[in-house]
């Protein structure tokens, strides 16, 4: 009897924790999508505010990220610096990369679209594309968010139905 309660109790507990490994990956794309966005708004800051050529804003901005969003952006840095037009580097980069991180293919193709609108001379257009590219990825955060936590109660509740159901039919 004792071994069929530790058997049903493990199934509780392994089906538990396969609900929360099913809804981890939001919550890794929120993170990654986060630290984009703090590069993001610090790349802008760096070129509005002081003045820095867009390469040198980048190399400030990655220093104390994930290695692999830190890969991205030192890829466009070093693209620029070895003459690669800025809409390339940036999308190329974003392209070969993403599968590294937890961001998605959508993710990936909107942010690389940062890189048509640096390559334009205005100036305000180059603003309003940084903006509008924080903007997006704030939103998206915010919908991956509310996601993880619907996906959290149903893969919990799903999965606990299910050793529950696994147990009852042992016995």
């Amino acid at each position: 009897m004792a071994i069929k309660i530790t058997g049903a109790v493990l199934i509780i507990i392994t089906s538990c924790i396969i609900g929360y490994l099913l809804t981890i990956k939001e919550d890794l794309r929120c993170k990654d999508l986060t630290e984009i966005e703090k590069i993001l708004q610090n790349i802008f800051s760096q070129i509005d505010y002081k003045k820095e050529v867009l390469t040198v804003a980048i190399d400030n901005s990655i220093e104390n990220s994930n290695i692999y969003i830190k890969n991205i952006f030192e890829q466009i840095s070093t693209a620029i610096k070895n003459n690669t037009s800025v809409s390339t580097a940036w999308r190329v980069s974003f392209e070969n990369n993403y599968q590294f991180t937890d961001i998605s293919k959508e993710d990936a193709t909107k942010i690389s679209a940062l890189g048509e609108v640096l390559t334009s001379g205005d100036i305000d257009f180059q603003e309003k594309g940084f903006k509008g590219a924080i903007t997006y990825i704030h939103n998206t955060i915010q919908t991956s968010k509310e996601k993880s936590l619907k996906d959290k109660k149903i893969y919990r509740c799903l999965c606990s139905s299910l050793g529950l159901l696994i147990v009852i039919l042992l016995f």
